[in-house]
């Protein structure tokens, strides 16, 4: 809208009345004079030329039918992407499902990321299982109903719509969300089919399974539990457990020190996001045992068996401080003479909000925060400056050589 003129004469009190009459029209615009005037008929403001123009609206956007993330590029993951995609209708004994959720594997990764060559199959796909509903069935398909709640392997999850074989697809547990369940095909399959299908793991039995704490390794003890068999299991992987034992800090302790600690890191079958928990876990199990954990071993074992995860507790040290990591410390040069706050808060602060200053580094001399040293500018006071050739020069010199 606008207006040509408008004069308040008073300032407008709670309640006012306007009086508004029409001046011109036409298809796109209204044209109109309007006064208010307080409850008593006191003139308070004129508006003259007051014009409301018709808003064209934006045409509707096209959302396509089907979308399926795709990689422009492997290794640059700023070109993953949502395309659109066509819906395949399903063929004899295939199902097309809407999904609702789809499970992201490791190789996925890998395959993003450039370490690995895309595999042919997958046709440079993301997603090989999904939870979501029966969209379309296929001729001789009657064991699903459109709507129906399912989990299913498929090429291609990450889109709108898959359709696969009705052979790779099952309904849904009952009291599984659907984020839940996209997570169960591939790693509850593999555990099973090697478990019960293969190794035909019966109750009493024993079971060592490596890598616990993974998708695969926490299927497969929860199968292996449900069977009534005997668990064994290793958590961490070979690398880090090679690294930890070959630390001189762990060489010093006695064997068999060493290798009940090792049994008690298998008996810890899952991941921990918090490392209080991790070590109230590690000393329950070694509580029934004449040895105790250390604060030197607790701290070997947390060097190498942990790892930095956004998701994970906050850690603290005794007093409640959050402790900082090592790998993010950096240094900034502040000028002699500026305070550090000040300093920390204008050119720091506002690009990292949580980085905070370890003000128990001293100097020596001072008492005060840092160390006072002095910075030389080595390209001012040994350096030479030699203007660049003339263009003309270069050009009569490349000229001659290339003749």
């Amino acid at each position: 809208f606008m207006y040509r003129r408008l004069v308040a004469h008073r300032p407008l009190p709670a309640c006012f009345r306007s009086q508004v009459r029409l001046t011109a029209s036409n298809p796109t615009t209204l044209e109109m004079a309007a006064t208010l005037t307080d409850e008593n008929g006191h003139l308070l403001v004129e508006i003259e030329g007051y014009c409301l123009r018709r808003a064209v609206a934006p045409a509707p956007r096209v959302t396509p039918d089907n979308v399926r993330l795709l990689i422009g590029n492997q290794g640059a993951l700023d070109s993953l992407a949502l395309a659109p995609a066509t819906r395949r209708a399903p063929g004899p004994g295939e199902v097309e499902i809407q999904i609702e959720a789809a499970g992201l594997n490791f190789i996925e990764v890998l395959y993003a990321l450039g370490m690995l060559p895309a595999a042919p199959e997958l046709e440079g796909l993301f997603g090989l299982e999904c939870a979501g509903r029966i969209a379309r069935v296929g001729e001789g398909v009657t064991e699903f109903a459109i709507g129906e709640p399912v989990v299913a392997y498929a090429n291609g999850c990450f889109a709108a719509f898959v359709t696969t074989s009705a052979d790779a697809v099952t309904q849904r547990p009952a009291g599984l969300s659907a984020s839940e369940a996209a997570t169960m095909p591939a790693a509850f399959a593999t555990a099973h089919y090697a478990l019960v299908t293969q190794a035909r793991l019966v109750k009493g039995e024993r079971i060592l399974i490596h890598a616990a704490a993974g998708g695969v390794g926490q299927a497969a003890v929860q199968i292996a539990r449900h069977l009534g068999a005997e668990i064994f299991a290793t958590a961490g992987s070979p690398e880090k457990r090679a690294a930890l034992v070959a630390d001189a800090g762990w060489e010093k302790l006695d064997p068999d020190e060493q290798g009940l600690f090792l049994e008690v890191l298998d008996t810890l079958q899952k991941s921990y996001l918090s490392r209080t928990a991790f070590l109230k876990d590690f000393k329950a199990v070694l509580k029934p045992t004449d040895y105790t954990l250390s604060p030197a071993v607790a701290k070997l074992l947390l060097k190498h068996l942990g790892e930095h995860d956004d998701d994970a507790e906050i850690c603290k040290d005794a007093k409640g401080n959050i402790e900082p990591n090592p790998d993010l410390r950096d240094n900034e040069n502040v000028p002699l003479g500026e305070d550090i706050h000040a300093y920390f808060a204008r050119e720091v602060t506002p690009h990292v909000p949580l980085a905070w200053i370890d003000e128990s580094k001293r100097d020596d001399k001072d008492g005060g925060i840092g160390s006072v040293g002095y910075e030389i500018p080595f390209n001012r006071h040994f350096y030479t400056y030699n203007p660049p050739r003339q263009l003309d020069a270069i050009d009569t010199e490349l000229a001659t050589v290339t003749g």
